[in-house]
């Protein structure tokens, strides 16, 4: 069983690429980041979708993973998903 699963020792989160070409892309760019047919990358064509209520119960979802019981303390992810749910609680308020 790997490090890490079902309570066990943590790893720490690989170093990122110093480029495109060292993740395994070649020196193209990733598919997320690719103009689709429509000229706007698939992530700004859901921008829609992730401001509607599914979409913002989605995102708590996500943060409540990256911030639960097993969240590792030195997560670089933490900081971010704790402001991210704080926005979102706070504008599934306001609706």
């Amino acid at each position: 069983m790997p490090a890490g699963a079902c309570g066990g020792p943590h790893r720490a989160p690989a170093p990122a690429p110093a480029s495109f070409a060292a993740a395994g892309f070649g020196g193209a760019t990733p598919p997320l980041l690719r103009p689709s047919a429509g000229g706007l990358p698939p992530c700004s064509q859901r921008r829609a979708d992730f401001a509607s209520r599914d979409g913002k119960l989605m995102t708590l979802f996500v943060c409540s993973k990256i911030l639960g019981p097993h969240a590792h303390p030195q997560d670089p992810r933490l900081e971010l998903a704790l402001r991210v749910a704080d926005r979102i609680v706070r504008e599934l308020r306001a609706d």
